[in-house]
């Protein structure tokens, strides 16, 4: 065979070294050869595949520094240039300043849809754009990559490869992802049957929606607020992956849906949220079943919308649960609904009841909190200060901060109530006083206030009441406008 010239200064070749056969071909037919001498062949053969080998690795390398070198000079090319400009001779320091400004931001990618169109907001993309030095910049800090927002409603082109992009840039930085469907109706009644949604999302949308979530390794905070029976789309196109999904380092999970682990749909999905080994916080708009996530591992649990069908599962199933800190129930519009035996939890240190107060009573007469510390609640128009009181006083807590958002039914209290109230309350060092509307509630609790928390320390009240409460409040409690 013909040999390989490699270097024409030096005159390194490559002359291959065919096996020459130890045993005649007859005819063409296949040659025949005891096993030992088909042995020797295959070992002489082996040694001439090395030699191959061995030149192929060192050309590869020759070319990989050839390579290497041509990308470090052309890197310095660009910074001569660039230094012949105004904006070129700014120290980089600076530079990085600025950039550090422009990625204070929630998401450092965001898709929204403006009337039918893709509005993109990604400054520090649009950054890397502008010439090598900025780029060079902006891709030395992975962690500029790592929160990305997208509304996959009517989605008319294909964001992967600007998606992909952020995911390359990121390296194995954790990241914080967002979904969400502008166009998913307020009442989610207009959607009577799963197949009217099918022609809802667009192609598109469910590729970059099953994008991100491909990257359930890598993601530390996630929330989807979309219609449940997306995940219905995504099998129907064929988009569910092949493999499980595994959450790594999921810590946060915020979800507006109603997510059913038994449903074949949602199963993929829910398996890979139970096995999150590292998910604490967890916030979703029903009640979830018990075997949604694994409940003893939560330290913050927020109910979105109280329903009266999950909940006393799902607070039964929360007693053995002693490391849930924080416990927050939203707005509820429930029929009233029956816990059956009062429920302990033992470690809950903040608990907060949302607006409306349908289900205070019944969330206050069954909830003993022995650990409770901070409490945030929305006054209604009939609130159950009774259910209150009686909750604070079999929880025996060491209640220190108590925030009372619209304060129009505290004055309707009579001074019984309040001495009743703050009375169990002595450690009480913080009250917060929101929304308040007309005279000042805190001169008309102040006298049984000074009586029965001798702890207070602080009344925070909006700031543009600030005057008027200093001139009621003694001087040993500050007054804090928020």
């Amino acid at each position: 065979m013909q040999t390989v010239i490699l270097c024409e200064q030096c005159n390194h070749s490559f002359t291959p070294e065919p096996t020459q056969l130890p045993f005649p071909f007859w005819c063409q037919s296949a040659p025949e050869a005891s096993k030992a001498e088909a042995a020797q062949l295959i070992a002489l053969e082996e040694i001439e595949l090395q030699r191959y080998d061995i030149e192929l690795e060192r050309l590869r390398n020759t070319v990989r520094n050839l390579e290497l070198g041509r990308t470090a000079l052309f890197r310095q090319i660009q910074q001569h240039r660039n230094s012949s400009i105004s904006i070129g001779r700014v120290p980089t320091e600076i530079l990085e300043i600025i950039f550090a400004d422009l990625a204070d931001v929630e998401y450092f990618l965001s898709i929204a849809d403006n009337d039918g169109c893709q509005a993109i907001a990604a400054p520090l993309f649009v950054a890397t754009q502008v010439c090598t030095l900025w780029r060079n910049i902006v891709t030395s800090h992975p962690e500029w990559w790592t929160s990305i927002d997208v509304d996959i409603f009517s989605l008319k082109r294909d964001i992967n490869p600007l998606l992909d992009i952020f995911f390359h840039n990121s390296k194995s930085h954790p990241l914080t992802i967002r979904i969400v469907d502008s166009g998913r109706p307020e009442d989610m009644d207009d959607f009577d049957e799963s197949d009217t949604y099918y022609k809802h999302p667009t192609p598109y949308g469910l590729s970059a929606f099953i994008n991100l979530l491909q990257q359930a390794p890598r993601i530390e905070h996630l929330e989807i607020n979309t219609y449940e029976y997306v995940f219905s789309c995504l099998k129907t196109h064929k988009l569910i992956p092949d493999s499980p999904i595994t959450f790594n380092i999921l810590r946060s999970f915020t979800y507006h849906g109603a997510l059913e682990p038994d449903f074949e749909d949602d199963e993929w999905f829910c398996n890979g949220l139970l096995e999150a080994p590292l998910l604490s916080d967890v916030t979703i708009i029903n009640s979830p079943p018990p075997n949604l996530f694994q409940l003893d591992r939560l330290t913050s649990l927020t109910i979105l919308q109280v329903d009266g069908d999950g909940l006393p599962e799902m607070l039964s199933a929360l007693v053995t649960c002693t490391t849930l800190h924080s416990l927050i129930f939203d707005k509820d519009d429930i029929e009233p609904f029956v816990l059956p035996i009062a429920t302990i939890l033992p470690s809950v240190r903040f608990l907060s009841v949302g607006e409306s107060g349908s289900s205070h009573a019944m969330i206050f007469d069954y909830l003993t909190l022995p650990s409770l510390e901070t409490l945030e609640t929305t006054v209604a128009e009939n609130w159950p200060h009774e259910s209150l009181r009686d909750m604070i006083r079999r929880s025996v807590s060491s209640l220190k901060t108590l925030t009372v958002i619209d304060d129009s039914s505290i004055r309707k209290l009579d001074s019984s109530s309040l001495l009743e109230l703050f009375g169990l309350c002595p450690e009480l060092t913080v009250l917060k006083l929101d929304r308040l509307r007309g005279e000042l509630a805190v001169g008309y609790i102040l006298p049984v206030l000074e009586g029965q928390c001798p702890s207070l320390t602080e009344i925070r009240v909006a700031k543009s009441q600030m005057d008027e409460a200093e001139k009621i409040v003694r001087s040993t409690v500050r007054i804090v406008g928020v």
